[in-house]
């Protein structure tokens, strides 16, 4: 049964093409190997910011200018990647996996700064979001992320892909409440929640349907 929703859910959004999938028991994952790693990535960086802030009243969703720069940086790769393998310069799937990591270790860190703009119900911050040790932390930990599932365990991508599903509706949340809370600003926290909660659900839907009838 969770197979088939993560697959579901995976068809909304990705080509689920076998041969740029890894594949876990002879069977291909519900996401394509680059968006295997740019929901994963997700993940572990919005988890990790969404925990820092309920633990920390004190921090905000702003970084430094460095962190900016080389979170764009970042971003830039999976473009490149995938230019370049589009145009036959080579074919790999672990570079789609990197790539992907590092452009959802980058967008994960902008997200939250839209986060922060959007977000009425915080109190006054004075700390930043990410410290340069715990920015650099979780990039070791998406690199190390990269390297299990580079191994192509069985196991490790069946978990990686269940942390892929529940990135992807992470960031879908979190960007469904970011425009839930700028169209009705006045709305309370809970009813925010719900209704961003309830157009992702309703944007899998669409998505889905729209792939079928499409592709």
């Amino acid at each position: 049964m969770l197979g088939k929703i993560e697959c579901l859910i995976g068809f909304a959004i990705c080509h689920q093409d076998p041969a740029k999938s890894f594949l876990a028991f002879d069977e291909p994952l519900c996401f394509c190997a680059r968006c295997l790693g740019i929901y994963s990535g997700f993940f572990i960086v919005l988890s990790y910011c969404l925990v820092a802030l309920l633990i920390n009243k004190n921090k905000h969703g702003l970084l430094s200018r460095a962190q900016y720069a080389v979170a764009f940086f970042l971003m830039t790769l999976m473009p490149l990647d995938a230019f370049l393998q589009i145009f036959d310069v080579y074919f790999s799937n672990e570079t789609r996996l990197f790539s992907g990591l590092l452009f959802g270790f980058g967008m994960s860190l902008f997200v939250m700064t839209l986060l922060n703009s959007s977000n009425k119900y915080q109190t006054k911050a004075s700390k930043s979001m990410v410290e340069m040790r715990e920015f650099v932390l979780l990039l070791v930990i998406v690199f190390l992320s990269g390297g299990l599932m580079w191994r192509q365990n069985d196991y490790v991508l069946v978990v990686f892909s269940l942390v892929a599903v529940l990135g992807l509706i992470l960031v879908g949340v979190l960007m469904n409440y970011i425009l839930v809370s700028w169209l009705f600003w006045k709305a309370k926290l809970i009813l925010v929640l719900v209704l961003a909660s309830l157009l992702f659900v309703l944007e899998i839907i669409l998505l889905s349907f729209l792939h079928q009838v499409f592709l």
